[in-house]
């Protein structure tokens, strides 16, 4: 059976020929892409070969082919297969390695040598990365083909000596055009968009197969629902509640899948629509949705253009990623990035985008099971903005052409300073903090740049500036208090939420008050407060203290009435003179006498460098908290003197 051509519907796809007629290059050995591995020649039907060849893709997915050399002659035949980037054959990408022998009426699969391309494959990233990770993209293995096209080359292994015109007659050439479907009708379709009750959405995707569409990978697709807080117009929406429902599915070939959202409150009256966004396969925006969450939502295909930021305000020094969206501007203008930086209307232009969405196609070859490796990716454009000396407010501008339609703005703020002028305010009073009670907490501060986003307040440590309390502390968030000039509030007045719970024991606690700005940046302001137990507590405790059974005497020795005397040593003795307990004057002439039984006692110091100078003095002690306090006065010849036996 002769083979001409392979059938479409066999998933196989014969390139159309380039350069010479077509009946003359089926007679030759041709080249052609398949997604099948293997293939049996005799189960393909014939079709022309002069139809043209386009192999279409899914984006951000890796797709692979396989090449097949066919030799619809009777006789053997030695060929090399080259594979060439551009309809002129604008740079070789890859080559047999070695010629490939095809008996007649049969094909053989060919592995291709490639140019210098990555072993190891790359992830696709679509969605960028944080600010402070923020990194260029990294391409997919392989080159990427600049116009789409590719040229499958078949020529003889062995060439004829001194004769170029008989050989470029056995060359065949085909010439493939690649094509990148966007996630749309008629293969991805939104088949049912509904609010069945307020504050919900349920978007109902289906991923029909293609009949028409050669190469189309057949993995399951990755849809997402993006509620898009950060579109001007969707602030007024309450944030808080945009976490409830499904937002990821994987979606089958053939299958479908159910997004939602619910629970979705506006800030005040729902009476606006708003956008929101279902990609697929790393596709941002495949179909834009407006909706009110109540009532009938629509597909959206006007005009779309924003510029979105992964930080609307930072401390400077880490990158920002600013990423451009368009879609369905028409113009066939570039699209503009510009940033506006210190002077009121005027731009220095930052991007030029020849398309609204990055498009290319890289191609590999030296696959597994001799594969082709193509990799369509289709991003939004983004850059990665420094930060590192910039201080202030910079707009991002992003622009299609002329059209006005076409054309949003974003703000970023970087900001290098701390909250300020922070103070804890209306603390209580002493007899106040009773052990077990609730405490309320009140501050006042602000910052000029980026605002005071959250302030927590706390008892004992200062939290980190996420809120996360130290070990051993308590905190409590913040909320803002209107101001309010009849009830004395000032602006930036916060009060926690929640009063802390006082200590059940008593003693000295810290309280404070951590402002964290819109960047991150956290200033604490603190105070010490004294917890004491209730007035009946306190007197209850004083009874239950133990009855003292001693007492104690403190003292001093002095010479003429005036001069401390250090140093001297000083006798107690009981009421029969005997002595009790003995102890020295310290660099004040000071002296005490503690733990002594109730009674009366005398105290006697004698200073022998002055020829014997003494004195002594009566003492009563009794068993109370409150000292005894006595003066002895040495002089010489004092009469009156006891002196200790």
């Amino acid at each position: 059976m002769r083979i001409r051509s392979v059938l479409l519907a066999c998933a196989v796809l014969a390139v159309g020929s380039r350069g010479g007629a077509a009946d003359d290059d089926e007679t030759k050995p041709f080249a052609f892409f398949s997604p099948l591995a293997t293939l049996d020649a005799d189960k393909l039907p014939a079709v022309g070969l002069t139809r043209p060849a386009t192999l279409g893709f899914r984006p951000n997915v890796e797709q692979f082919s396989y090449v097949f050399v066919y030799n619809p002659t009777k006789d053997e035949k030695t060929v090399n297969v080259v594979l060439s980037a551009g309809t002129k054959a604008g740079g070789e990408l890859a080559r047999t390695a070695t010629p490939v022998t095809v008996p007649g009426e049969r094909l053989v699969r060919v592995a291709l040598a490639g140019k210098g391309t990555p072993a190891a494959p790359v992830a696709v990233v679509s969605t960028p990365a944080p600010a402070d990770k923020a990194a260029p993209a990294t391409d997919p293995p392989g080159q990427k083909l600049a116009d789409r096209t590719l040229v499958l080359r078949v020529e003889p292994a062995e060439k004829a000596e001194n004769d170029a015109a008989a050989d470029a007659k056995k060359v065949v050439e085909k010439t493939v055009s690649l094509s990148v479907n966007p996630p749309q009708k008629p293969i991805f379709d939104p088949v049912e968009i509904k609010c069945p009750s307020p504050g919900t959405l349920f978007v109902t995707v289906r991923f029909n197969k293609p009949t028409d569409v050669p190469l189309f990978s057949d993995r399951p697709a990755k849809v997402r629902l993006d509620l898009r807080p950060d579109l001007k117009e969707n602030a007024v929406l309450d944030p808080a509640t945009l976490s409830q429902g499904t937002f990821e599915a994987d979606l089958p070939v053939g299958g479908e899948a159910t997004l939602f959202a619910e629970g979705v409150k506006y800030k005040g009256k729902a009476d606006s629509k708003v956008k929101v966004a279902v990609s697929v396969d790393g596709y941002d925006r495949a179909f834009i949705i407006e909706t009110n969450f109540d009532g009938r939502p629509t597909l959206y295909s006007g005009p779309f253009a924003n510029v979105k930021l992964s930080s609307t305000a930072q401390v400077p020094g880490k990158p920002v990623r600013v990423t451009v969206e368009a879609d369905n501007i028409i113009t066939t203008d570039p699209t503009v990035l510009s940033v506006e930086r210190v002077v009121k209307n005027t731009w220095d232009d930052l991007r030029t985008y020849p398309t609204p969405r990055r498009n290319d196609v890289y191609v590999k070859v030296g696959g597994e099971n001799d594969a082709v490796q193509f990799t369509p990716v289709v991003t939004d454009w983004a850059i990665d903005y420094e930060t590192k000396n910039i201080a202030g407010r910079r707009t991002f501008r992003v622009q299609r052409g002329t059209e006005k339609s076409g054309e949003e703005t974003r703000e970023l703020l970087i900001d290098r300073t701390a909250p300020i002028d922070t103070q804890l305010i209306d603390l209580p009073a002493k007899e106040k903090t009773i052990t077990g009670t609730d405490l309320p907490l009140k501050a006042v501060g602000r910052d000029a740049e980026s605002d005071v986003a959250e302030v927590y307040f706390y008892m004992g440590d200062a939290p980190g500036a996420d809120g996360k309390p130290a070990p051993g502390s308590k905190v409590v968030r913040g909320v803002r208090v209107p101001k309010d000039d009849k009830a004395g509030i000032v602006e930036g007045t916060w009060r926690a939420k929640d009063p802390i719970r006082l200590p059940e024991t008593r003693g000295e606690v810290r309280v404070g008050a951590l402002f964290v700005n819109g960047v991150g940046m956290s200033t604490p302001v603190e105070d010490t407060l004294y917890v004491r137990d209730p007035e009946k507590k306190e007197a209850e405790k004083e009874k239950e203290k133990p009855k003292r059974t001693t007492g104690t005497i403190k003292g001093t020795v002095v010479w003429g009435g005036r001069l401390s005397q250090p140093d001297l040593p000083v006798v107690l003795s009981d009421a029969a003179g005997k002595e009790v307990k003995k102890t020295t004057t310290d660099s004040a002439g000071a002296f005490t006498f503690k733990d002594v039984p109730p009674g009366e006692y005398t105290v006697y110091s004698i200073k022998k460098a002055d020829q014997n100078s003494d004195g002594s003095s009566p003492v009563t002690v009794e068993a109370v908290e409150k000292p005894a306090t006595v003066e002895i006065n040495v002089s010489r010849m004092n009469p009156k003197v006891k002196r200790p036996k």
